[in-house]
Formats: structure tokens, C-alpha cells, sequence
């Protein structure tokens, strides 16, 4: 039998882009701040369109095919992540959620587990804010 692949991926643009001095707050309630000068990417999806505010300190995304730190908190329409301060990021990005970017995955089940959820679970979160499209084979 064929090994079984992904049936779905996550992706989410890059809105805004803000340069984050040493010790700045990121998110309601500053709860992460940056150990360094750091830029940070504002991605336009949140927990209202399924990713729990529990992933935080735990989630990355991929951009650019590499894994990038989601940072501060979660909010309903946002989700903010540290790309470094060398990366050549641009809003109108794409960052992958959940799905394969250059040689890098994050697996449904490996996001379900940032926020101690299963796969299923995990799916059926992402709701009907989210655009989808199908791709046949």
C-alpha cells in the first residue's frame, strides 16, 4: 500500500511587519518580549479561524522554507511571529500553518499537539472565515 500523505494545508499571508527593540512587548499584554532587536510578521489568521490560543511558546509556521517562532499571544484575528532579523520577508507573504514549505513540514498532528489536541480536533477548528480551495489529483 501507498504510504498515506497530507490531505490538507494551512496558509495565512503576512499583514504588517514591525521592527521590535530589545525588551518589547509583543501582543495583548506584552506577555513575549524580544531578547533582541527583532522584526515580527503579523499573519492574518487567529483563533477565530481555528488556531488555539494555546499553541503559543509552542507553535512555529513556515516562511520563506524555514521554521519561524509564533510569539505573544494569539488573538482572534492575528497570529505574530519572530522572522529574524536576516530574512527577507515582505508582506503579501505566505506562511504555512499546517503543510509543507521547502523541505520543512508541520504536520496536522504535530500542530494538534502544540495545543494537546488530536488531528481531528485539530482540523474541524479551522472554519468558515477560511477561504478553501481543492485541488484534485
Amino acid at each position: 500500500l501507498p504510504a498515506p500523505r497530507p490531505v490538507a494545508s494551512i496558509r495565512a499571508p503576512v499583514v504588517s511587519l514591525r521592527q521590535v527593540p530589545a525588551g518589547g512587548g509583543v501582543s495583548y499584554g506584552a506577555e513575549w518580549r524580544a531578547p533582541h532587536p527583532t522584526r515580527v510578521a503579523t499573519l492574518a489568521i487567529g483563533y477565530a479561524d481555528g488556531v488555539p490560543r494555546s499553541v503559543k511558546r509552542r507553535a512555529h509556521v513556515l516562511l520563506q522554507g524555514q521554521r519561524m517562532p509564533v510569539v505573544g499571544r494569539v488573538t482572534m484575528d492575528f497570529v505574530m511571529v519572530a522572522v529574524g532579523p536576516t530574512s527577507h520577508v515582505r508582506v503579501g507573504d505566505i506562511t504555512t500553518v499546517v503543510g509543507v514549505d521547502g523541505g520543512h513540514e508541520i504536520t496536522i498532528d504535530e500542530f494538534a499537539g502544540w495545543s494537546d489536541t488530536i488531528a481531528y480536533e485539530a482540523l474541524v477548528r479551522f472554519g468558515t472565515r477560511m477561504r478553501k480551495e481543492f485541488a484534485g489529483p
